[in-house]
């Protein structure tokens, strides 16, 4: 139990940034694990753009383009220990007017209650100018260990 609860500390508490051509703040601002898919801890799957294996190695298969200079940081949060192997494999990419940034955010909605008849919207995508859209990955995490009066998730 102590293993997996740090596991999960590891992969909340280990922020990922990658800051492309200067920007003052990470056009990538993540939690390693929900960038992955993975938050509440290692749960193996492979697909196009990403593959995680049972061993915790995780493998990101985006495309992040840049003009001029790329940075790939792993800020620890936490107290704990973490310890990060990595390769990134380069590619010629030539900039032009049609290039466009690798974007992801990470938000956290904290205290919403269920309520079988108060609905509540989760706004998934808060965005304007140009792009494309590629998915969003969502993480419940319910806190309630008994089944409450107006339901259970």
């Amino acid at each position: 139990m102590k293993n997996t609860m740090l596991l999960r500390k590891r992969l909340r508490q280990t922020i990922l940034h990658i800051i492309c051509d200067n920007y003052p703040w990470g056009q990538v601002q993540s939690p390693i694990g929900d960038f992955f898919g993975v938050a509440p801890g290692i749960n193996p799957y492979n697909c196009l753009p990403f593959t995680v294996w049972p061993d915790g190695s995780m493998i990101c298969r985006f495309i992040m383009p840049f003009n001029e200079s790329i940075k790939i940081i792993l800020e620890n949060k936490g107290d704990q220990d973490i310890e990060v192997n990595g390769t990134v494999l380069p590619m010629q990419y030539t900039w032009n007017d049609n290039s466009m940034h690798f974007r992801t955010r990470w938000r956290i909605d904290n205290n919403i209650m269920g309520h079988n008849t108060k609905i509540q919207d989760l706004p998934f995508l808060l965005a304007n100018g140009k792009g494309v859209y590629i998915g969003t990955t969502s993480i419940l995490m319910n806190p309630a260990l008994a089944p409450m009066p107006h339901g259970n998730w």
